[in-house]
């Protein structure tokens, strides 16, 4: 942990910061193939489509992308969305979190608090009621600390593997 990283600071990304946006996001997924080699396979472009996606999505005013510094150096980020619902519900949007992700030597700092205050804030601005977020069940971690931050079970995705 480094020594005088108390100050945790959030800002938004700027395409600078899509090489490492597209470093973690990957390694984000890697972890995620010890839940599921078969769901989180990923192809042999999938560092460049994340840089492409970043790029796209950087300016898109739907789309939150924020980073969280420590100390000037890099200590996550959140990926969020405002996703329209079809005209037949009243909540016709919701506000989508995508990802949010902190580097191992700044877990424990309330780094993912000031990502997820930053996602709030979004979803308010955009007035949103809904903020949802999908997990994997066997990701006990993550489920640990949505909870935390007020998220509550609300919907079953089930599948099957088609051959």
């Amino acid at each position: 942990m480094p020594e005088n990283a108390s100050v945790i600071k959030v800002r938004k990304a700027r395409i600078g910061d899509i090489g490492f946006l597209a470093d973690r996001a990957f390694e984000l997924i890697k972890a995620h193939e010890n839940y599921d080699e078969f769901f989180y396979a990923m192809t042999k472009s999938a560092r460049q489509s994340y840089f492409s996606h970043f790029k796209k999505i950087i300016k898109n005013k739907a789309w939150l992308l924020v980073l969280a510094e420590a100390d000037k150096e890099i200590a996550g980020y959140a990926l969020a969305a405002i996703e329209k619902r079809p005209p037949i519900y009243k909540l016709d949007k919701r506000c989508a979190l995508h990802d949010i992700f902190v580097d191992e030597k700044f877990r424990g700092m309330g780094v993912s608090r000031k990502l997820f205050d930053k996602v709030l804030e979004f979803a308010r601005e955009n007035k949103t009621k809904m903020l949802q977020v999908i997990v994997d069940e066997r990701n006990h971690k993550a489920i640990e600390i949505y909870k935390k931050f007020g998220f509550a079970e609300y919907d079953k995705t089930m599948a099957i593997k088609l051959p």
